[in-house]
């Protein structure tokens, strides 16, 4: 009878380190995440997309849809106000979105990829007569 109780023992000992050790890591894992605030209080930021240490968002800013470009590892805000765009996704080191344009009486929405390596965008928008 004294074997089982020293079994049992040992067996309850065991579990209650190896659960403890276990909620100890998690602890430690998620005390290493860090929360970040990428725009400001009251910004009109929406449709946020993230690829590797990539991120980016459109903010309204007096109606007109500027494009934020932020690298997490540098801390680098890139606004990418030429682009007066909405909808940005990014892939590798392309962001696409939509763009608005006006041409006289029209307006035209067309799509517009902005190369981060070359800072060059390239869009189909068509030209103004």
């Amino acid at each position: 009878m004294k074997n089982n109780k020293e079994k049992l023992y040992s067996i309850i000992l065991t579990s209650t380190t190896l659960v403890f050790l276990f909620l100890t890591s998690i602890s430690a894992a998620a005390s290493g995440v860090q929360e970040i605030q990428l725009t400001q209080n009251g910004s009109r930021a929406s449709t946020p997309a993230i690829y590797e240490d990539n991120v980016v968002w459109l903010d309204y800013v007096n109606d007109s849809g500027i494009i934020h470009l932020y690298n997490l590892t540098t801390s680098k805000d890139i606004q990418l106000d030429s682009f007066h765009g909405s909808w940005p996704a990014i892939y590798g080191d392309k962001i696409v979105c939509r763009d608005y344009q006006i041409c006289g009486n029209k307006e035209n929405y067309n799509l517009s990829v902005y190369d981060i390596s070359t800072t060059e965008k390239i869009s189909d928008y068509q030209k103004c007569l």
